[in-house]
């Protein structure tokens, strides 16, 4: 029978093997092993930079569904679209996915959806008419600047042990990794 081992550092809700699809006591799937004692023989995946920056992306994301994104009736894709169009206004469907980094049929969705509500003008490209631009809308630019204070607020919490220095070199390898992904 397969085990599932508990990880302290993981968080809670992950997606799990162990039969059910949500569980809230921070665990995670190691098939088939003796439970909690690790099945590699080489080098330990959670403790590379890979890992921790995804475990940090969905760290930072997890609480935007319970707070923000329920108050305001926002997806985290549609966030993420807000604060793209609200630094680069105009863009094109397919440059707000690339720029926010979500796949360009989940950026759509989410545009749409701005637009659904009152947050998002869309207007076809008068010289190409399958190209699609989007601009916020007063509605819009007023709820990003309402959502930005609260991820300023979170920001400066949870980068407040780094210095101005340090916070300089994480943006700028931050930075090259997405570079050298795109």
């Amino acid at each position: 029978m397969a085990a599932c081992a508990k990880i302290p550092h993981m968080g809670r809700n992950m997606r799990s093997r162990c039969g059910d699809d949500r569980i809230g006591s921070d665990r995670l799937w190691m098939g088939d092993g003796v439970q909690g004692k690790s099945m590699t023989q080489g080098r330990d995946l959670t403790d590379t930079p890979a890992f921790l920056l995804l475990l940090a992306a969905n760290l930072m994301a997890r609480p935007f569904a319970d707070t923000l994104g329920r108050k305001h009736d926002l997806t985290l894709a549609e966030w993420r679209c807000m604060m793209v169009l609200a630094a680069r206004p105009g863009l094109a469907n397919i440059d707000v996915a690339e720029a926010s980094g979500v796949d360009v049929m989940t950026a759509s969705r989410a545009l749409r959806r701005l637009a659904k509500h009152g947050r998002l003008e869309r207007r076809l490209d008068p010289t190409d008419k399958r190209r699609i631009s989007g601009t916020l809308t007063q509605k819009g630019l007023a709820l990003y600047r309402t959502i930005a204070v609260s991820a300023e607020q979170r920001l400066e919490m949870l980068l407040s042990d780094l210095s101005t220095r340090d916070r300089n070199e994480l943006s700028r390898y931050l930075r090259a990794i997405i570079a050298r992904l795109r």
